[in-house]
């Protein structure tokens, strides 16, 4: 064994080798930002509530953010926040450049030299009575700073609000808030002020009372006014973050209106806010700043979070181009944490790196982008239940038929095999649907389609073979994809988390699942002579396209694999396997997993995988990311939709335990390392549980797509019987 266990280190050095040398150019150093010349002063236009297609406009009405649009750089951001998902988690995130919670905490800032609605105590003296810190005149602060701190803290999180404060005050600049999206003196709403802030709660330059007034004047709208304070400011500070705060009051007021006042009113708020993008433009071209970012983190609030929103940036310098991000790996799509680098790239460095923060693209993409994210939240819940259905019947069924041994018609058990192939089949079908539109109606029929189309054409060939058939090509698919650049895993629909900002490149735990389930499958089932070498080959090959960070980029994934190939090769080999091989290979496959990610940061420092960068962050971060995974698979094992799966499937788990196992050891026969291979196989699942932030669904998914193999193969087995019978 110990010979197996060598040439299986070799031949991983060799497979390694050549991608580790990818000649992508590494991230430069980071330079202390005292020392960088700023390029000039930027003005930063939140206009929450909005979505792309709000900035869209065909009618070319409005024309500045028509222009800022065809010559700057788009892009979409993900709400990658601590759950609540709510307006002021995005913002905090935003602020900390980290995934942080929110609260109502966020909208307690005041101009210094405002008086507290509800105690009439002078801002500055508050202030200084809750922090030790004086209020330099003219500044804005924060007074929910505790609050802000000890959620941060409650919840663990190794990061503080205020990073774009920080960094423009370490290049000695200054920070700049201006408006809000106040309806009356009490009902405030400065939440975007989080974004200039620093981590001490102070606000350079301060303008929070622009847009200050009762409902009439909110609608009719002052952004002349709101103007004229981005000119005055541009003068005192080098940063500044500008709420256009009447698209949030309008969305907030929605409900008061008809649909047809409403409309009105958006065209209205819609064109004063080109006129200001007009009066940015006009100051470009006077010299008093160097280019705009005009952007939304949050959708409207009368619906829910089911878009991701626009984010545009205009530098003349800059032709145009897409958003992108070390964060997301995707054209067209940065994260709400990447706000702060942004800053940094836009105010501090004159040449922007290529693949940094800015990529190659036109609008369409974004656009089939949106579409996409929006079609996969709006469907996932009920394609999961399309396949779920199916798959429960016909599992249940088929356990019916092989555990009592039942006589049934060929169409009957033509139907139940067909839905087992369906089942089996989807992973493939649904990763194959991304090739196809974007919109709801053709990719729900895709994603339903091409798995019954699969399983019909490959049963009608290959009736005996065909679980074996689909199982090769769903691995095949997704091994071929990842070294393409998971341009498919990323947008299907298991694996889609723009929204949830899980995971945004690389092979998520489902498709890993399904990944190291028909490659562990096919090895078993191969012929015995076969067995070792595959389970050699493929185990390398699976954890290699897992672990390197680009490729699949899934270090639990990568470990689980590794565990399961190595328990798998020491069975078949030996035909047993005690508790020191179990023990040496969850250290064997940890050890693999954390040298991928190592090795990956090393390479490509900042912009390597997240893997990587926790790696570099040290033990802590990796402590805190285990209890993180821990603590999510609790979360997922009770949560309403397992609960749910578990009631569906009941009826299934309670036949295969008491009738149908023994039909399964009658399949495998007499060959005593077939049984230990699979048994192995049952290790990694239980390895891809314990090591990854989702196990309970990689567990699941491993469990479920083996049986239905194994039912298939009985059921087909039953058959062939019947027929030599009779």
């Amino acid at each position: 064994m110990s010979r197996i266990w060598l040439w299986a280190v070799v031949f991983e050095l060799m497979v390694l080798s050549p991608l580790l040398a990818d000649p992508v150019e590494a991230a430069p150093g980071r330079k202390g930002l005292a020392s960088v010349k700023p390029v000039g002063k930027l003005v930063v236009i939140i206009a929450n509530r909005l979505l792309l297609s709000d900035f869209i406009d065909p009618g070319s009405k409005l024309r500045n953010i028509s222009r800022i649009i065809s010559e700057g750089a788009v892009g979409l951001i993900s709400p990658n926040s601590e759950r609540p998902r709510t307006e002021s988690a995005v913002l905090m995130t935003a602020s900390a450049g980290y995934r942080c919670p929110g609260g109502d905490f966020v909208q307690e800032f005041y101009d210094s030299d405002e008086v507290l609605p509800t105690t009439g105590e002078r801002v500055a003296a508050a202030f200084r009575l809750r922090t030790s810190h004086a209020a330099p005149d003219g500044s804005a602060l924060f007074l929910g700073i505790g609050p802000a701190l000890r959620v941060l803290r409650e919840r663990g999180i190794p990061a503080r609000f205020g990073a774009v404060g920080d960094l423009v005050h370490r290049a000695g600049l200054r920070c700049c808030a201006i408006g809000n999206a106040d309806v009356d003196p009490i009902d405030r709403n400065r939440a975007i002020a989080i974004l200039a802030v620093d981590s001490e709660g102070i606000i350079d330059v301060g303008r929070l009372k622009v847009s200050s007034g009762n409902f009439e004047c909110v609608l009719s709208g002052n952004v002349s006014t709101l103007a004229d304070s981005v000119m005055e400011c541009l003068q005192k500070a080098d940063l500044v973050i500008v709420n256009f705060g009447e698209s949030t009051v309008l969305d907030d007021l929605k409900l008061h209106f008809s649909e047809l006042a409403y409309e009105a009113h958006k065209r209205a708020v819609m064109q004063r806010l080109d006129s200001l993008v007009a009066r940015i433009i006009a100051a470009q071209r006077e010299g008093l700043c160097s280019g705009m970012m005009l952007a939304s983190f949050s959708v409207p609030k009368n619906g829910y979070w089911n878009h991701l929103t626009p984010i545009i940036i205009w530098v003349p310098q800059t032709r145009a181009r897409l958003l992108t991000s070390p964060t997301t790996r995707t054209a067209g799509l940065v994260a709400a944490s990447d706000f702060p680098n942004l800053i940094e790239h836009l105010l501090l460095r004159r040449h922007l790196s290529p693949g940094e923060i800015m990529c190659d693209g036109d609008l369409a993409e974004v656009r089939r982008l949106d579409a996409r994210v929006y079609s996969n939240h709006t469907l996932v819940l009920p394609i999961a239940w399309v396949f779920a259905s199916i798959a429960a019947l016909s599992m249940t069924a088929g356990s019916i038929v092989a555990g009592f041994r039942l006589r049934v018609s060929q169409p009957v058990r033509s139907v139940i095999s067909y839905g087992l192939l369906v089942s089996i089949a989807a992973p493939l079908g649904m990763l194959l649907a991304v090739l196809g539109p974007p919109s709801i109606v053709p990719y729900a029929g895709l994603m339903v389609g091409v798995p019954i189309l699969i399983a019909i054409l490959v049963r009608s060939g290959f009736r005996r073979a065909a679980a074996a058939i689909i199982f090769g090509l769903t691995a095949l698919v997704i091994i071929l994809d990842a070294v393409t650049g998971c341009k498919l895993g990323k947008f299907s629909l298991p694996s889609s988390f723009q929204l949830e900002g899980f995971r945004y490149y690389g092979i998520g735990n489902e498709y890993a699942a399904v990944l190291i389930c028909c490659s562990a499958t096919l090895v078993i089932f191969a012929q015995y002579r076969l067995r070792v070498n595959l389970a050699l080959i493929l185990g390398l090959v699976v954890t290699s396209v897992l672990g390197i960070g680009k490729l699949g980029s899934n270090y639990g994934a990568a470990a689980s694999a590794a565990i399961t190939f190595g328990l798998m090769m020491v069975a078949i080999s030996i035909g047993r396997y005690r508790a020191r091989h179990v023990f040496l290979a969850f250290v064997a496959g940890i050890s693999i997993a954390v040298g991928l990610a190592w090795t990956d940061w090393a390479l490509f420092g900042p912009m390597s995988s997240h893997g990587g960068r926790i790696i570099g962050d040290g033990v802590a971060a990796l402590i805190s990311l285990s209890t993180r995974k821990a603590l999510m698979n609790l979360r997922l094992a009770v949560s309403e939709q397992a609960l749910n799966a578990y009631l569906v499937f009941a009826l299934f788990i309670g036949l295969w335990f008491w009738r149908v196992q023994p039909s399964v050891c009658e399949l495998l026969g007499s060959d005593a390392r077939l049984k230990t291979g699979l048994k192995a196989f049952l290790i990694g699942v239980a390895a891809a549980l314990l090591l990854n932030d989702s196990g309970v669904v990689m567990a699941a998914i491993m469990l479920g797509m083996l049986a239905a193999f194994l039912l298939y193969v009985v059921l087909e087995q039953g058959y062939n019987a019947e027929n030599c019978g009779s």
